[in-house]
């Protein structure tokens, strides 16, 4: 009988440094809605 293991190597995340609202961005990108 084998033994399974499994290690966590690394956990992270990503803050953006601008959030942008949906408003601001459809004055950015050309929306048809």
């Amino acid at each position: 009988m084998s033994v399974i293991r499994s290690v966590v190597t690394g956990v992270g995340s990503f803050l953006p440094e601008q959030v942008v609202t949906n408003a601001e961005l459809a004055k950015i990108v050309d929306t048809s809605d």
